[in-house]
């Protein structure tokens, strides 16, 4: 016991010198995996040292106990008891034929006898005198003696041996007849014998290991090991259990400060579980939506400052547009040219009349941009708002051919009928302007799920297409991919199905076509 405890004060002051150490020297300014290396040791070691202890000192104390009393000596005696049988037999044999001489093989096989043999020491030399066997001369026996062994045997400290011939068990017993001669009798042994001989030697073993394990030393020494044991165990679990708390924090707050710089692309990835595994995700979730707002925040103010140029310059055109208007009417009526050159006159009056109408029409669409009024929303049929629109495109020359897929089980959705079809002819133009050699366009609504009534819009063109590059900036004001165009028309377009909250989504690739996307 005194070991036991000089061990364990040992352990529990390096014990104490870690403790002290991982909390003064926290990793990365993190005492948790400290607190609970602590808290992990004090509930491990406390109450084990003191069941340990008492454990230990009652198997000692009852080891006599546990050991069975008496059990050894029985199992001793068992083989004792069956050795006593195989001499007495040989006695008992030896009352009836006392004349080795007339000793036969049928003799010997009539009492379970392998053979029969005298032997004389002759200055240490073994020499057989006599020997008969129960197969006669094809039984090769022959026994062998160290010195020790033949004097132990003379004296009679050793009376039998168990020895085997072609793998079989069988009883040697020795019969000192004088001091140099000596009378061997050899027994095979019966299955049942060699059965419990063998049980019995193994209850011997078994016993003798118990006797073993049951040591006082040994059982200290086992109760210091389980202790360093638990120590171990103590620190690798609090080790474990801390870094699956203190690592996702740990990235919690390096992502807090990446967000407070302004990195909302920051991602915090993480093995962490259950309820830190939630609050991790929440922060992902948290920094997505920021940057979704960021980014609706961007656009908005670039929206916005889009919109106060495109009313400035609106603004700014239409101004001159009158009286230069009116100043082009008079000289139309009252400037009289000669014949000669009236031609031309009149030409130059009709380009700059077109060109102010030009000049109209912009500025007409920079205050639409600039003013767009609020969706009026009303119970309407899109299938229908579509048909209407085509009939109007059916009416202009061009070389595509129109598909139309409608759903018939599409429900009637709240949109401004007005706004939507401006966002249908905006889109359908810029489908039949991007295919000049012809081809299809075709134009699709489906009910994605009617129970929360979602309806899908599909134009899809074999047209020019355009690039990727293009793609990113298709909705950006002002710019166009089209010769002439005002970069208006797609900016007009995303707004109201935002304004609808609806979603747009534009592929498309360069030489084969686009296709458009609305989702309702």
């Amino acid at each position: 016991m005194n070991i036991y405890l000089k061990w364990v004060f040992a352990i529990t002051i390096i014990l104490a010198v870690y403790a002290t150490y991982i909390w003064k020297h926290p990793t990365k300014r993190f005492r948790f995996q400290a607190r609970l290396t602590i808290i992990f040791l004090l509930f491990i070691l406390v109450p084990a040292i003191p069941l340990t202890l008492f454990l230990s000192a009652f198997v000692i104390e009852n080891r006599d106990f546990l050991m069975l009393p008496g059990i050894e000596s029985t199992l001793e005696n068992s083989l004792i008891t069956i050795r006593s049988l195989v001499e007495k037999q040989a006695d008992f044999f030896y009352e009836r034929h006392p004349d080795v001489l007339k000793i036969t093989p049928g003799i010997l096989s009539s009492h379970h006898i392998a053979f029969v043999g005298l032997y004389e020491n002759q200055n240490g030399n073994l020499i057989e005198k006599l020997s008969v066997t129960t197969k006669g001369d094809s039984f090769n026996f022959s026994p062998e003696f160290n010195p020790d062994d033949f004097d132990e045997i003379m004296t009679r400290k050793i009376r039998n041996i168990i020895r085997y011939i072609d793998q079989r068990p069988y009883f040697e017993v020795y019969h000192p007849l004088t001091d140099k001669l000596l009378r061997v009798t050899g027994f095979w042994m019966q299955d049942e014998i060699v059965a419990a001989r063998n049980q019995i030697v193994t209850l011997q073993r078994i016993y003798s290991f118990r006797q073993k394990i049951i040591d006082p030393n040994l059982i200290w020494a086992f109760a210091t090991l389980f202790i360093i044991l638990l120590a171990f165990i103590a620190i690798y679990a609090a080790k474990k259990f801390s870094q699956g708390i203190s690592e996702p924090i740990r990235e919690l707050s390096n992502g807090m400060q990446k967000v407070a710089a302004g990195d909302f692309s920051h991602v915090v990835q993480t093995q962490a579980k259950d309820e830190i595994k939630f609050l991790v995700e929440s922060f992902n979730k948290m920094t997505r939506d920021l940057l979704e707002i960021q980014e609706k925040l961007v656009q908005a103010e670039r929206l916005a400052a889009w919109r106060d140029i495109a009313r400035r310059v609106s603004h700014e055109i239409k101004n001159p547009l009158t009286p230069i208007q009116l100043a082009l009417y008079q000289l139309r009526t009252r400037i009289k040219i000669a014949d000669p050159d009236k031609e031309k006159f009149e030409q130059s009056l009709i380009t700059i009349h077109e060109e102010l109408d030009s000049l109209r029409i912009l500025a007409d669409e920079f205050s639409q941009f600039a003013r767009m009024p609020q969706p009026k929303l009303a119970e309407i049929d899109l299938n229908e708002i579509i048909q209407t629109t085509i009939l109007l495109f059916d009416a202009e020359p061009h070389l595509v051919k129109f598909k139309v897929d409608l759903d018939k089980n599409l429900p009637k959705l709240r949109l401004d009928r007005e706004q939507i079809k401006r966002v249908l002819n905006n889109l359908i133009k810029n489908s039949v302007e991007a295919s000049p050699n012809g081809g299809s366009i075709t134009i699709k609504t489906e009910l994605l799920n009617e129970k929360n009534r979602n309806a899908r819009l599909t134009i899809i063109d074999q047209g020019e297409g355009i690039t990727p590059e293009e793609l990113n900036k298709v909705f950006d004001p002002y710019f166009s991919t089209k010769k002439g165009g005002h970069g208006l028309g797609l900016a007009i377009v995303k707004q109201i199905i935002e304004d609808h909250n609806a979603e747009i989504i534009l592929n498309s690739r360069k030489g084969i076509g686009t296709e458009v996307q609305i989702l309702f």
